[in-house]
């Protein structure tokens, strides 16, 4: 057989059949090519390169140029081994620039209606905003750039100020909700495009380093589990939540690998790289470790010691850690996967499976080895947790290309969506920033009063929800949405707050007017507001006392008036009639003398009396049995049948009644009083 039949054809490529990715880290950019082999992702070269300076700060480019040069220079090394350009790049925004905000949000419900799931949800919606405002109130005000909201959950729920877990069907005054919601700077997205675009590339997808990470190594059976994915580089570990199939929170701790190679370093007096490699070798199984020291003196010590050494410092990170994961979950979650390069640190997995109370066998290295089918390849570099992200962020482009960000049609403008998962119209709304009041159509204002001491209260108009049209047709927020779609919403309007007068408190079905001995008695209903006669179109306001007082039958009139009748006979015109009988209008009313008049009636000595009405003097004649108030009306210019207000009596500058006595001298003011208006 000759050697060229037994030499392996090299595969050719075109740039259309080949999946790049770009892991651009703090420290490195990782460079992962591949095709598409049904579901699965062949790889065909992977190429690394550390940044020459600090060009990356916490996943955050500070240097353009310099992360620019390294793109280019991993893309040039990835093109001479396939011998063909590169293809637009899959990239990935790191974790630890994400920014989390915690806030608690409380609205008044009505105590009488149930809480419906739409109510529960705008509730979620105003959580988003109120988090987004809280974001944008702690950031420099000259700043001008956006932030996408990537993701939220609800870590709890209140009814009247109490937790509980489910608001839906329940009925209280207020509700409440704690949101933890996370957002990625916009200045983070443009400077990762501009980086890879000053290197020769464009760029084909974005996606957040956890979700690519849990793409590959969560199956999408598990991903309805409360998981925690912690990745460990060098100088931050990130964590991610996920729940109900999503990522509902992110998180990072400032410690990761290098803070155990520096301790390494300054207790066995070596370099930084030597004490790295030192650290590394613990996970190799070996029994010693040799090293030479910065005195150049060749050591050997037992990898026992080194691991020992390094136990509190693995403990205070899994503290670190712990404590993160406790804070954004309020509980420990079903199990933990590490990867990253710091996941193999000897004692991690156990100090964390410890302090979350889990089994140990529940918090796991994730490796290429966990990947099952997504990744294939055999290149010895493919194989650590060091990998997962890259690898995640390859496949994660081959299944989502061109759709980092979708945009759909608010109320007829553009509007530009991260695409973190699947999107509904509740994202949609967070995105464009509609109020969440907007939502929910609130019942108009009650009206809490009191009506003759006993409380009422009346409630307002039923108010109408806002509309969701998506593509022309009425749907939830719930609703899943799509790049291009046309979305409409017509904002909820509130039900009318309750009104009501006085007049509405009284029946209307007594008289205006009677006549009593001789005088007209006005009988209309008199309405007094926190101690003020009002007129009948007075609007109640929340918290008045309301009194009426409706005059009805004879013991109304005889009562209100204070009119004494023992020893009277009652006639309504001719007629017996007693205090249980109705008032009609115009009834003429006479007490017959039966025996001696109350004591309230006073004679008044032989001549004519004399009084000072209205400062006028006004004569009376003499009369055996005296008079009383009603008196002056059949004596005085004062038309009763006009009413222009409520009547006031006085007597000796007095409030008076009708049937009260009158002498020589005394001094009486009759005149309406102007009755208060709105």
């Amino acid at each position: 057989m000759s050697s060229r039949s037994t030499r392996q054809k090299k595969e050719v490529f075109r740039p259309e059949q080949i999946l790049f990715a770009l892991d651009i880290g703090t420290r490195s950019v990782v460079a992962v090519a591949g095709v598409p082999e049904g579901e699965k992702l062949r790889i065909l070269a992977l190429e690394m390169q550390e940044h020459s300076g600090r060009a990356m700060l916490d996943g955050q480019i500070h240097d353009i140029d310099q992360v620019s040069r390294v793109i280019r220079s991993v893309r040039e090394r990835v093109e001479e081994k396939l011998g063909c350009a590169m293809p637009p790049a899959a990239i990935a925004a790191a974790g630890r620039v994400l920014k989390t905000c915690q806030v608690s949000v409380r609205r008044d419900l009505d105590p009488e209606e149930e809480i419906p799931g739409d109510v529960i949800r705008s509730l979620e919606i105003e959580g988003v905003q109120m988090a987004r405002e809280q974001l944008e109130d702690s950031r420099d005000p000259e700043d001008p750039n956006r932030y996408y909201c990537v993701g939220y959950t609800v870590t709890g729920y209140r009814l009247n100020g109490y937790p509980i877990g489910n608001l839906e069907g329940h009925k209280g005054v207020s509700a409440g909700a704690d949101v933890l919601a996370t957002f990625l700077p916009e200045e983070v997205v443009e400077s990762l495009y501009t980086a890879v675009r000053r290197a020769g590339l464009e760029v084909s997808c974005l996606t957040l380093e956890p979700i690519a990470a849990i793409g590959v190594t969560v199956p999408p059976d598990l991903r309805l589990l409360n998981l925690a994915l912690i990745d460990i580089g060098a100088g931050t570990s990130d964590i991610a939540l996920t729940r109900s199939g999503s990522i509902v929170a992110y998180g990072m701790v400032p410690v990761a690998g290098d803070e155990l190679t520096e301790a390494v370093a300054g207790e066995y007096l070596t370099d930084f790289a030597t004490a790295e490699a030192m650290k590394r070798a613990l996970s190799d199984g070996r029994k010693s470790i040799s090293y030479r020291d910065v005195l150049l003196v060749d050591r050997e010590i037992p990898a026992a010691e080194l691991k020992e050494f390094l136990a509190p410092q693995v403990d205070s990170l899994a503290e670190l850690l712990t404590g993160r994961i406790l804070e954004l979950n309020q509980k420990a979650p079903n199990a933990v996967f590490l990867i990253g390069g710091g996941s193999q640190i000897p004692g991690l997995t156990d100090a964390l499976a410890d302090r979350l109370g889990l089994r140990r066998d529940r918090v796991v290295i994730r490796d290429r080895k966990t990947l099952g089918d997504s990744v294939a390849g055999r290149m010895q570099k493919l194989g650590g947790p060091d990998m997962v992200t890259p690898l995640g962020i390859a496949v994660h482009g081959m299944k989502s290309a061109g759709r980092d960000f979708v945009e759909v049609f608010f109320n007829g403008d553009p509007l530009r969506l991260f695409q973190g998962g699947s999107l509904t119209m509740a994202d949609v709304l967070i995105a464009a920033g509609f109020p969440s009041e907007r939502l929910i159509g609130r019942s108009g204002r009650p009206l809490r009063y009191f009506l003759n001491g006993e409380e009422k209260t009346l409630r307002g108009g039923s108010g109408e929800p806002a509309v969701l049209e998506l593509n022309g047709k009425p749907v939830a927020l719930e609703a899943l949405v799509s790049p291009g779609d046309r979305i409409v919403v017509t904002g909820a309007r509130e039900g009318e707050e309750r009104v009501l007068t006085a007049g509405d408190l009284i029946s209307g079905s007594g008289p205006a007017e009677v006549i009593f001995n001789e005088a007209v008695l006005d009988v209309s209903p008199r309405i007094l507001i926190n101690g003020s006669p009002v007129p009948r179109d007075r609007r109640i306001r929340q918290g008045d006392r309301v009194e009426t007082v409706e005059i009805l039958t004879l013991g109304d009139l005889f009562r209100y008036f204070e009119i004494e009748t023992t020893g009277y006979q009652v006639l309504i015109g001719e007629l017996p009639a007693g205090e249980e009988t109705t008032l009609k209008q115009s009834d003429v009313i006479r007490l017959l003398k039966e025996q001696p008049p109350a004591p309230a009636v006073r004679k008044e000595p032989a001549g004519t009396v004399v009084l000072q009405v209205n400062g006028e003097p006004v004569e009376l004649p003499d009369r055996p049995e005296g008079h009383i108030f009603v008196d002056l009306f059949e004596n005085i210019d004062f038309d009763l049948k006009r009413p222009r207000g409520t009547i006031s009596l006085e007597l000796n500058g007095r409030q008076a009644s009708y049937t009260d006595p009158l002498k020589a001298g005394d001094r009486v003011r009759i005149f309406w009083s102007e009755d208060s208006t709105e």
